[in-house]
This record gives structure tokens, C-alpha cells and sequence, in this order.
């Protein structure tokens, strides 16, 4: 490499191909990393109207919402609650809400593309045991809502637990 780069123009060549290269790498990396600055206000109100319109589930984030990159852009809340009727029927330890690459320069402009949601106790009956149905009838083929680890609850209307179901993994989409 001495050898190599003794030559002035072969240095010079060298010199501006790694400034180059890491010049790419800090405007991807600023790119991707573009939702860190948001309005977590916004971004909140944002994310429960796609949520809403793409998968018909109300949502309430009761912890804040932060930004992670790997292994896709997505935003994550350890605290989230899943509203059905002014009722809470789904408490959320762990969630994550996956985004488009595309366009992450603005909140108006940002797309939700997945929902995950781990940890979580759902808490039916019979008033609201559509949630599943109205969820896969409001999806189309390009959103997925997937739930890990969680546990359903089905109650009789005194709130006393008639039966309970434990789920591993479910991809639920049309």
C-alpha cells in the first residue's frame, strides 16, 4: 500500500475515494436516523390514525414512543392499549410499529407497514370478541398484525375469566 500511494496522483485518488465513502455513509445514516427528531406529539397522533385506518384498532400509548433502526425502521412503546368501545381489551407490554424506508423526511409522509405486538393480555367477551374478525376484514394483504407471547382472556360479563388461551406466534393478515 506505501508502494501504491507514493505516487501523488494514486494518493490523491485514495484520499478523495475514503472521503467519498464516508461521506455516503453519514447522509444514509441521517436519513435513517431522520425520525429521531420528530414531534413525539405529532408523531403519536400520526401513528393512532394509521393504525386506526389501516388495521381498524384504536389505540392509547401510555408510555412514550421511541425510534429503532434495526432490524427495519420502526417506532416502539413498552406500554400500549388497545380500545374497543371505550373499553381497554388489549394491554400491550412490548410493541412495535414498522415503517416504510420511503420517505422519512416528515411525519405527514411516513407509512406504517407492520404491527407487532408482544407480551400482550387480551381481555374479550361477548361484546367484544369481534375485534379479532373486524381486524382481519379491515387489513388487506400488505399489513400484517403480528402477536407473540401473549394471552387471551375471555370473560362472562361479571369479568370472571371463563376460559384462557395462550399465543405463541400469530401472522394475522388477509
Amino acid at each position: 500500500v506505501y508502494k501504491i500511494l507514493k505516487n501523488k496522483k494514486n494518493y490523491k485518488s485514495y484520499k478523495t475515494t475514503i472521503i467519498g465513502g464516508i461521506l455516503i455513509i453519514v447522509l444514509i445514516l441521517s436519513y435513517f436516523l431522520t425520525p429521531t427528531i420528530y414531534n413525539k406529539d405529532e408523531l403519536k397522533i400520526s401513528l393512532k390514525e394509521q393504525v386506526l385506518n389501516k388495521y381498524n384498532i384504536k389505540i392509547k400509548f401510555n408510555d412514550k414512543i421511541r425510534y429503532g433502526l434495526f432490524p427495519k425502521p420502526h417506532f416502539f412503546s413498552k406500554n400500549l392499549s388497545i380500545i374497543d368501545k371505550e373499553d381497554n381489551i388489549a394491554n400491550i407490554k412490548h410493541s412495535k410499529l414498522f415503517i416504510s424506508y420511503n420517505n422519512l423526511f416528515s411525519v405527514e409522509t411516513l407509512k406504517l407497514k407492520n404491527l407487532l405486538i408482544k407480551n400482550a393480555e387480551f381481555k374479550l367477551n361477548k361484546y367484544n370478541v369481534h375485534f379479532f374478525q373486524k381486524v382481519l376484514n379491515a387489513n388487506d394483504s400488505e399489513n400484517k398484525v403480528i402477536v407473540k407471547n401473549s394471552n387471551l382472556f375471555y370473560t362472562n360479563l361479571s369479568g370472571d375469566v371463563i376460559f384462557l388461551s395462550k399465543i405463541e406466534d400469530i401472522n394475522f393478515y388477509y
